[in-house]
């Protein structure tokens, strides 16, 4: 009998181990199936931010919106986050320096993206500033023997103008016109003055002018 007993008590052993070793060979091939798996499900890719540009340069005093520069924001599972992006960093118009711009985003797994906008803010040349000063007075009602600030004759008006970037014209259309270079309309520079008999405006490029026409009349553009 007691034989038997060791018998059967060896039996229960060789049982059980071959038991706990099929568990433990199931186990291993459970994981090596699952682990790829769970790995494929992470989602460890960021969005990507496009931007139209990288660089920008705008002329001081110009209008400036950083969501115009952002082109998309996709991510890889997430889609189209461009709602979702944190824009950061002032760009100050009214000074000229270098200015940067952040634009930020994180999609559904926390992944981070971020893109740099840098903006050049430059001083407006003189012609560019001689044009502003035009523009500024587009609508002022046409009066005879007037130069501003309200109201205008032709070349009261472009005596103004030049008059706002410290240059001096003379008051009169025709001694304008000796008073500077005459060139062909073809060769007009932003800024210039043209002249036609008795008549001057200020030419503003593409053919355009800004003038002061007559009575009854306001400051306006022409071509």
């Amino acid at each position: 009998k007691e034989r038997r007993f060791e018998q059967m008590s060896l039996n229960l052993v060789s049982s059980i181990k071959k038991i706990v070793l099929a568990f433990v060979v199931t186990m291993l091939i459970m994981i090596n199936f699952i682990t790829p798996i769970s790995a494929k499900s992470i989602d460890k890719k960021a969005p990507v931010i496009k931007l139209t540009h990288s660089t920008i340069t705008i002329t001081k005093g110009s209008k400036f919106s950083a969501k115009k520069y952002l082109k998309s924001v996709k991510d890889n599972r997430d889609g189209n986050l461009k709602s979702k992006v944190k824009i950061s960093g002032k760009v100050n118009i009214k000074k000229a320096g270098t200015y940067k711009v952040k634009y930020t985003v994180s999609d559904k797994a926390k992944n981070k993206a971020a893109k740099t906008l840098k903006v050049k803010v430059i001083e407006k040349s003189k012609a560019q500033r001689i044009v502003s000063a035009a523009k500024s007075k587009l609508g002022s009602p046409y009066r005879y023997g007037s130069n501003g600030p309200k109201s205008f004759d032709c070349s009261g008006f472009t005596q103004w103008v030049y008059k706002q970037v410290g240059k001096k014209l003379p008051r009169s259309s025709s001694s304008q016109k000796r008073g500077g270079k005459l060139v062909k309309l073809s060769k007009a520079k932003v800024g210039d003055v043209v002249w036609r008999s008795g008549h001057v405006g200020i030419y503003i490029g593409n053919g355009k002018v800004i003038h002061s026409p007559h009575s009854g009349d306001v400051v306006r553009y022409t071509t």
